[in-house]
């Protein structure tokens, strides 16, 4: 007699970057809340004392998607660094849970800080799984997905100083003391004193997917910007083309970042989940507009 043995697929782990405001949360509610029954598990990593984010998920979850969300909180520390370790062991947990209910996920998904230079948690699993840890008889890196405010690239392309100059971006506020240092709480990972620009590279670097958000704005912005120059009278058809070529701008800087990626351009975080959980890695570049 023939034993057939029986192979438990392994769960892929999506890793989830962007500057904070490009609309990861959204995208991952939208995931979380797919109609497909696709049971997610999620980590969120919040620099913040308090998750937002991993509260905002759970909101959601209550929603509709109870059953099929467990959600893990990664806090005060950057998962790219200081909160490293902390991302397998969170991983592990989820592994954990699945195994305890007798049903494994359909898919994990990691939503990392802003300020994350997801390369570096790209080598912390790797390295983790070289070293043979036993998480990954369970899951498998598997994407890298990149959020990027379309509206607000032009913005990110120009700003100077250090990301830690850039509240809007990192999600802290500083705080004053009574010599007038500044520093914040809790403190901020080395990534962040790199240049805004040199993040965002970066996380577009490492994408398989790449999805440029808030389509929207960033055409309503181009359009304004003629009928403020010209006038709403005549200017229609001008309008139409500085927001097609503005789109079209944000497109081709990504690609020329990350040749190999897939690019999705969207608003309001609306992406097909199969387009974000099913892509392969190394995907063919490909364009879809939502």
């Amino acid at each position: 007699m023939v034993r057939v043995a029986h192979i438990i697929p392994k769960t892929p782990v999506t890793l989830l970057s962007g500057f904070l405001g490009a609309g990861k949360t959204t995208l991952l509610t939208r995931l979380l809340v797919n109609d497909r029954g696709m049971r997610i598990g999620v980590v969120v990593n919040d620099l913040a004392a308090v998750n937002v984010d991993a509260a905002l998920v759970r909101a959601v979850s209550g929603k509709g998607a109870a059953e099929a969300v467990s959600t893990i909180e990664l806090q005060n520390g950057c998962m790219c660094c200081s909160a490293a370790d902390d991302l397998v062991l969170a991983l592990s947990e989820l592994a954990a849970r699945a195994q305890a209910s007798g049903v494994p996920f359909d898919h994990v998904v990691v939503e990392a800080t802003g300020v994350a230079d997801p390369s570096s948690s790209r080598d912390r699993l790797v390295s983790a799984r070289d070293d043979g840890h036993p998480l990954f008889a369970a899951m498998e890196l598997h994407t890298f997905v990149t959020v990027v405010d379309g509206s607000a690239l032009p913005l990110l392309l120009e700003a100077t100083g250090p990301v830690s100059a850039h509240p809007g971006l990192v999600g802290t506020t500083p705080a004053t003391h009574a010599d007038g240092a500044l520093d914040t709480e809790p403190p901020l990972p080395p990534s962040a004193d790199s240049a805004v620009v040199t993040i965002l590279m970066a996380q577009a670097e490492c994408a398989d997917v790449i999805v440029i958000n808030k389509r929207d704005l960033l055409r309503a912005t181009a359009r304004e910007e003629v009928f403020s120059s010209v006038g709403v009278s005549g200017s229609e058809s001008a309008a139409e083309a500085a927001a097609d070529a503005a789109e079209s701008e944000a497109l081709h800087l990504m690609r020329a970042l990350n040749p190999r990626a897939r690019i999705l351009v969207t608003s309001h975080g609306r992406v097909e989940p199969d387009l974000i959980l099913a892509a392969a890695p190394d995907a063919d570049p490909a364009r879809a507009v939502a």
